[in-house]
């Protein structure tokens, strides 16, 4: 693993970043990584470990607000005022970009978890020919009202509060029915993973499950709704490959139902390269679930069929 910095483009801002497989010099394809909400690039080395043995590269960055890009910075939960759904786009590009000129003869994808997901699609709608493929994992899908009317109010206390302000209500409202379906709640964040160890890492890690700025929910959402906007799906080439990949128990991507809709969606608009995959019994997090080699291996035949 090698740790290494990249400076945005659009403000100078230094991204922290890792090479996973540094001593790999001419990777089968190189995976970059989107990581969600209030976590951080680290926690996937499983997936880079699996990975490194069929030559496939791994590099991601803690997005702003993230990580040690957020923490060196002490600005934990928030990634910028209220332009941040540009610029965390521009900084996946800037990664991508670096990527590009070290790996030329390598097939480049982007997998986006949750935050990272939404991220992705939005980074398709600009910069599609940069990859050949996409790995949307964990979704919330199409702007709801709940995301709608959240985008009004994160910006109403915004401006009345201050964009980096903690406002507690509107962190807790983020997740507030996440583990109603599940009859037994050990913690708060069950709903994150059936693996009890991997959920107690989260809990005990101080760079993970942290609150997040008022700002930041106004960026979520601004990001949510333009990935839902038909104007914005129509940039994205009809023979462009993405998999979307869910756990049916997972609240976010309403047990499997957001998925299909966003992919149905899709197909009815004629794009032909299209894949869904659920996965029985797998919660959000389904590349630190028990059976998460079953996920990493259809990663892997999406790549190999690109």
């Amino acid at each position: 693993m090698k740790k290494f910095t990249i400076n945005s483009t659009i403000d100078n801002t230094k991204l922290n970043c890792i090479d996973f497989h540094p001593s790999m010099k001419n990777p089968k394809c190189v995976i970059q990584i989107i990581h969600g909400m209030a976590e951080y690039i680290n926690r996937y080395a499983p997936l880079a470990e699996y990975f490194n043995d069929l030559n496939i590269k791994v590099i991601g960055m803690d997005l702003r607000g993230h990580g040690k890009t957020g923490q060196n910075i002490n600005q934990l939960g928030h990634i910028s005022d209220y332009d941040g759904h540009t610029k965390i786009v521009e900084d996946t590009y800037d990664l991508n970009y670096w990527i590009q000129k070290r790996y030329p003869n390598s097939k480049k994808f982007i997998l986006g978890h949750s935050f990272g997901s939404i991220i992705l699609l939005n980074y398709l709608f600009k910069y599609h020919e940069t990859i050949d493929g996409a790995i949307v994992c964990g979704s919330p899908g199409f702007a709801s009202i709940k995301e709608k009317m959240s985008n009004k109010l994160s910006f109403f206390l915004a401006k009345h509060q201050g964009p980096q302000y903690i406002n507690d209500k509107i962190n807790k409202m983020a997740f507030s029915s996440a583990n109603k379906k599940i009859k037994k709640n050990r913690t708060e964040w069950d709903w994150l993973n059936n693996n009890n160890n991997e959920v107690d890492k989260y809990i005990a890690d101080p760079l993970c499950g942290f609150k997040c700025s008022n700002s930041f929910f106004y960026n979520l959402t601004t990001l949510i709704i333009k990935m839902s906007q038909a104007e914005n799906i129509d940039l994205i080439p009809r023979d462009k490959k993405i998999l979307f990949i869910s756990g049916k128990e997972d609240p976010i991507g309403g047990y499997g139902n957001k998925n299909y809709k966003v992919v149905n969606y899709y197909k009815k608009n004629n794009f032909q390269n299209i894949e869904l995959k659920l996965y029985n019994g797998m919660r959000h997090e389904i590349l630190l679930e028990n059976d998460r080699e079953d996920v990493f291996q259809d990663i892997y035949n999406f790549i190999n069929n690109v």
